[in-house]
């Protein structure tokens, strides 16, 4: 069932492992070669982080927080076929006036000190607070 013509795409999903990548997601995904473990990043490449303190809906990051784990935004509703319909979402931040991308209810951040594509240096920090979104929570 090959692509015969321009915009086919009838190999998304074959076999659980190929995908259709577009450049107007607003997230993507990226793969730890090292571990064979695909996780969500932002449409550059930043890896991005869920915070345990948060809950359904609500940011509880702020201060001091957000200057090393800064809020990530995209109102873009295109998403990789990988994801489930819905699991992406956007939330108010309380008090602020501002919005925030979600993952299936919980607010989404970058890590400042994650400078470079593929970088994944926030992970487990704060005695495992921060974590990546890896393909198993997809």
């Amino acid at each position: 069932m090959g692509d015969v013509k321009a915009g086919d795409v009838n190999g998304d999903k074959s076999g659980g492992i190929w995908y259709v990548a577009k450049p107007d997601y607003s997230v993507m995904v990226a793969n730890d070669p090292s571990t064979d473990t695909k996780y969500l990043v932002a449409p550059a490449g930043k890896t991005l982080y869920t915070f345990a303190d948060d809950t359904q809906g609500v940011s509880n990051c702020s201060g001091n927080c957000l200057a090393n784990w800064p809020v990530f935004l995209n109102q873009n509703e295109a998403i990789p076929s990988i994801l489930s319909a819905g699991s992406l979402g956007i939330i108010s931040r309380t008090g602020e006036g501002t919005e925030q991308s979600t993952f299936e209810g919980k607010p989404l951040y970058y890590y400042s000190q994650d400078l470079v594509r593929g970088d994944t240096l926030g992970q487990g920090l704060g005695n495992g607070a921060w974590q990546k979104i890896t393909q198993s929570q997809f």
